[in-house]
């Protein structure tokens, strides 16, 4: 009998082409863990956490899904796409200032990692636009967040060039 490793299995697995980024929010109370999310979203039937990063009110930033794994963030482009939640609802506010610098060094390190140009950061909420289905729009990641993307794909550069 010969045992096969996992890295020469692992390596004929489908690779997940990372080509944008959907930011999202919890629309929670900000107070949302990465466990409290997983179940939420096993709840619902999928296999846990649907986002790759999560950014907590203190500028945390915390692994979801691993890259290799495909997220559960934007139906229809899952397999090219990255998903990063903020903790919190943003409808009319911003992530506070600790929350704004974790999240764009996030950014910014997936855009520098994966070579995804800041340009295709984009709010959940493009995803209905981007992929033709109307079905799955949605108002993520808040009125108020969305209307920063560009001024957050502004210090998201500005970080790569630090990095």
């Amino acid at each position: 009998m010969t045992l096969h490793t996992r890295a020469e299995w692992e390596a004929l697995e489908p690779r997940i082409d990372h080509k944008r980024i959907y930011l999202h929010h919890t629309a929670g109370d900000g107070h949302e863990t990465v466990p409290i999310i997983d179940d939420e979203h096993k709840r619902q039937g999928w296999e846990g956490i649907g986002y790759h990063r999560l950014i907590q009110e203190d500028g945390t930033i915390h692994e979801g899904r691993p890259d290799t794994v495909m997220g559960a963030q934007a139906k229809g482009d899952n397999a090219h796409s990255i998903g990063v939640a903020v903790a919190g609802n943003f409808m009319t506010h911003l992530p506070n200032a600790a929350q704004w610098k974790g999240l764009v060094h996030c950014l910014a390190v997936e855009c520098k990692r994966w070579g995804i140009p800041v340009e295709h950061i984009y709010g959940h909420r493009d995803v209905a636009r981007l992929v033709g289905d109307p079905s799955v729009a949605t108002a993520c990641p808040g009125d108020a967040l969305y209307a920063e993307l560009p001024h957050l794909r502004q210090e998201v550069a500005a970080e790569m060039a630090r990095l």
